[in-house]
């Protein structure tokens, strides 16, 4: 005899419209910079930690989070040059017929590295040197 298949429901949560308010947008601000706790983040906004759970069992609040994190990635010099990098990468197969725009990014990287390596910093990090 075949055991009883089971049925999972889903979470109500997801099929409810969020309602942005601005403790919604301060949370996922805050949570998107990767610097505070959601302890942290529950105590600065005067929220409980399970509020924010809960919060975070939407996809739009997560979405955002998400997008938020990837336009702060962007603004600092790692991010920079990861996406240099990422260009000379797509370039590199194709330089042949475009040549000069490979050399720009690498010009690009030449003068971004060394304030990095004098810093000796990424993002307030220990940059670690091979």
């Amino acid at each position: 005899m075949a055991a009883p298949e089971k049925v999972y429901r889903k979470s109500a949560k997801k099929r409810e419209v969020f309602k942005w308010s601005s403790a919604r947008k301060a949370a996922a601000r805050l949570i998107s910079t990767g610097l505070h706790t959601q302890k942290e983040v529950s105590v600065e906004l005067n929220l409980t930690e399970k509020t924010l759970s809960e919060w975070k069992q939407y996809p739009d609040f997560i979405h955002e989070i998400e997008r938020l994190t990837y336009l702060q990635e962007r603004a600092t010099r790692a991010g920079i040059v990861r996406g240099v990098l990422k260009g000379i990468a797509l370039k590199e197969a194709d330089i042949t017929s475009d040549r000069d725009t490979f050399l720009d990014y690498l010009e690009f990287l030449i003068k971004i590295i060394p304030p990095i390596l004098k810093a000796r910093t990424i993002n307030s990090r220990p940059l670690r040197l091979l």
